[in-house]
């Protein structure tokens, strides 16, 4: 009895957050936007490693890198906020994405080792800036009651595309890890063209 209970308020949550996301097509557009730059990130993350080494980096300077980009991220997130009201969400989100993906180009193009070190430097912490402000502004228009489970559905998404983006960079890695970059690069921009975001999108 209890159980039966219980089960009415969550399948209510539920039904609540598939309206949600029917009522406002957008959210889906941004799931797949935030996703795809996300994934960007991720394989920039899985990749950096052999890149600096292949460039003759040390281990040290590896690590000062990631301490750096993972500094960078935090004070940037914890600026999050003015930079929305400076640049605005859409412009913020669509720049972040704009700039990590040229920088990553910029690694294969110029396949300078400075050049490398501090590009994919500062496009890690964009893209992870650009995952903070997506967080924000999609849970900002969601209702507070189903925010969890709506988040959790759209979250479902990301699972089904990382499937197919994962297999194909281990078999991109196994030739080359500059391949594993042009993914990256191909993600970012097929997520700026395909699923672009406008300020009105965000706007109450």
């Amino acid at each position: 009895m209890i159980s039966r209970q219980q089960d009415g308020p969550r399948r209510d949550i539920l039904g609540q957050s598939l309206r949600t996301i029917r009522s406002q097509p957008w959210l889906l557009k941004a799931a797949f936007s935030k996703t795809l730059v996300f994934l960007v990130g991720f394989l920039l993350w899985r990749v950096y490693q052999p890149i600096l080494s292949g460039h003759g980096f040390t281990v040290i300077v590896i690590g000062l890198y990631y301490a750096v980009s993972r500094g960078m991220m935090f004070f940037l997130n914890r600026r999050a906020g003015v930079i929305v009201s400076l640049f605005g969400t859409a412009r913020a989100i669509r720049w972040t994405a704009i700039i990590g993906t040229s920088l990553i180009g910029l690694v294969l193009c110029l396949n300078l080792a400075w050049v490398a070190l501090v590009a994919l430097c500062l496009a890690e912490a964009m893209i992870g800036l650009r995952e903070s402000l997506f967080s924000r502004a999609i849970q900002k228009r969601i209702d507070s009651q189903c925010r969890a489970t709506t988040v959790s559905n759209l979250n479902c998404l990301k699972c089904v595309v990382d499937i197919p983006v994962a297999l194909l960079a281990s078999w991109l890695a196994g030739l080359s890890v500059n391949y594993v970059l042009m993914e990256a690069v191909a993600l970012g921009i097929f997520a700026l063209v395909v699923f672009p975001m406008r300020q009105q999108d965000f706007d109450d």
